[in-house]
């Protein structure tokens, strides 16, 4: 099944408009990067749409120490399934790479192992939906971490975002959390002049 999400802006301010995942509670440790974003910033009466399938991925990246800021891209990622492919490795033998994904103990859930010699600061690791990454952490030697995914999607608008901005969602001004009911697989969300954002319901 495909999900398609449209933002409208009515605000009187350009912005870019941004979706992102989480932030996920029993995995207090793990980052969150914008997953989807608008392409160039929205103007006022104008909208931009985003598409996606439930497709997990595993991802890593060479991004050095990672934190609110900095902007995560992956020079991996790894189709997963969450019963029959949830399952990965990370080493660094004889360079940064995943191991082809298996059949792990916990069935619903991603989880990647650490190798021994992979060195502090310089790798992350996490999970994605479609083509982008939600979830990152720092990848620290001999850690196996495991995730059990449950999205909550989050709309936000903001001047210096892109794909792979790693937020701190504490701090995110405008956002809205996008709930798809039961069998309805396209939402229309809209920021008015007041900077608030409220959602209507397609099909």
């Amino acid at each position: 099944m495909t999900y398609k999400l449209t933002l409208v802006n009515q605000s009187e301010t350009a912005w870019f408009m941004y979706v992102y995942q989480g932030p996920r509670e029993q995995a207090p440790n793990f980052l969150c990067p914008v997953w989807l974003c608008s392409p160039f910033m929205i103007a006022p009466n104008v909208n931009c749409s985003f598409a996606w399938t439930p497709d997990y991925i595993f991802v890593w990246g060479n991004v050095g120490v990672i934190e609110p800021g900095i902007v995560f891209s992956a020079n991996e990622t790894l189709p997963a399934d969450l019963q029959a492919a949830n399952s990965t490795n990370f080493s660094v033998d004889p360079e940064p790479h995943f191991s082809p994904p298996g059949k792990g103990q916990s069935p619903g859930s991603l989880t990647i192992s650490v190798g021994s010699t992979v060195p502090g600061d310089t790798f992350s690791i996490g999970i994605g939906m479609g083509d982008s990454s939600t979830y990152v952490l720092p990848a620290a030697a001999n850690r196996i971490y495991t995730i059990t995914p449950s999205p909550t999607f989050w709309i936000a608008a903001g001047t210096n975002v892109q794909v792979g901005t790693i937020l701190d969602t504490s701090a995110v001004k405008q956002n809205f959390q996008v709930i798809f009911p039961p069998n309805v697989f396209e939402v229309t969300c809209t920021l008015d002049k007041n900077n608030k954002w409220s959602q209507t319901s397609s099909s």
